[in-house]
């Protein structure tokens, strides 16, 4: 398969924006204020002192709450990293790919010849940089399932997720961004989610299907679980959520009350009325009996939705039809 090569990009083209910096002796509340603003994962820190600079991320923060109880106030000099890995705007993608991967770090600060910091680049920033570049090709192949030949720092961040033509393949996700954010995080917090994902899809396939597993509430059951094991996490401060159970601010915005104005439910229904009296009702009265003859012999109804809907039956007529020939679903309590 020949393939473009995307150009080689440089730190430069990644490089989201010019540096933003805070002082040894601010707080951790002022540093996570300044990343929340800021839509960033990282500060550089210079020393009131001897002006060298560092670096604080948002992993920092959560270290800094696990072993303080309460570390908002304790100054950012004493949390940060100072022996830090820089680069130059002119390095390649693939130079600072490596460099991250080889220290086990998602964060490079970026010098000039004068050592003067120009900004912070994340690992993030490199696999938004290629998604980006216009001659980048990210579609699978429909034949054999292939990534593309993707490039130098792209194809290097795949390499380093072992799974990632099983994951997108599987899936046949449309946006390989959304995929590279798992792979670039959830995999490499979870290096067997390919095995627990699979282990999901034989349970299920023992049960009889998805329809079957929902009548015995499996995936209720696993979801209310995961939600109260996450909700003991956030609780215990295992997981850190700024703004929930960490840096939560003191002061609240009041929110207004939003009021939809009646007005547009008269207009709905007056909307309803005139389609009713418009449309060919012997038409959709036959779509509707097509559809409910569908469902009862247990066809694909789909083409059947699809034929009522070009006849202008509403969401609500198709329903009723539905509930005469399947009744309605009522889920079972999770105990």
């Amino acid at each position: 398969m020949n393939v473009p090569q995307v150009r080689e990009l440089t730190v430069a083209d990644a490089l989201h924006e010019r540096v933003v910096a805070i002082t040894t002796d601010q707080t951790l509340t002022e540093a996570a204020r300044i990343m929340f603003d800021r839509g960033v994962t990282a500060l550089a820190v210079i020393d009131v002192d001897s002006r060298d600079p560092g670096i604080i991320t948002e992993r920092d923060l959560g270290r800094a709450l696990v072993s303080d109880t309460d570390p908002r106030e304790r100054p950012v000099g004493d949390f940060l990293t100072k022996d830090v890995i820089a680069a130059t705007s002119d390095w390649s993608l693939d130079r600072a790919a490596r460099t991250m991967n080889a220290g086990h770090i998602r964060h490079l600060m970026v010098v000039e010849d004068d050592h003067k910091v120009i900004g912070i680049l994340s690992i993030s920033e490199i696999v938004a940089a290629w998604v980006k570049e216009p001659d980048a090709v990210s579609e699978i192949s429909a034949e054999t399932g292939e990534l593309p030949e993707l490039g130098a720092a792209a194809a290097y961040l795949y390499g380093l997720r072992r799974t990632a033509k099983q994951h997108l393949v599987a899936a046949k996700c449309p946006c390989q961004w959304e995929w590279v954010q798992v792979l670039e995080g959830q995999l490499e917090d979870r290096p067997d989610l390919e095995e627990e994902t699979l282990a999901y899809f034989d349970t299920i396939d023992r049960m009889g299907g998805m329809v079957a597993a929902i009548e015995q509430s499996y995936p209720q059951r696993e979801i209310a679980e995961s939600a109260y094991r996450d909700q003991q996490a956030v609780e215990s401060r295992a997981r850190t959520i700024v703004g929930v159970n960490a840096f939560v601010a003191t002061t609240h915005e009041p929110v207004e009350t939003l009021y939809i104005d009646e007005a547009a439910e008269r207009e709905q229904r007056a909307a309803l009325d005139r389609l009713r009296r418009e449309r060919d009702a012997p038409r959709v009265q036959t779509a509707l009996n097509a559809l409910k003859a569908a469902a009862s012999g247990g066809q694909n109804t789909m083409p059947r939705v699809l034929d009522a809907v070009r006849a202008y039956a509403t969401v609500g007529e198709m329903c009723d039809v539905l509930r005469e020939v399947w009744g309605e679903y009522t889920e079972l309590p999770i105990i």
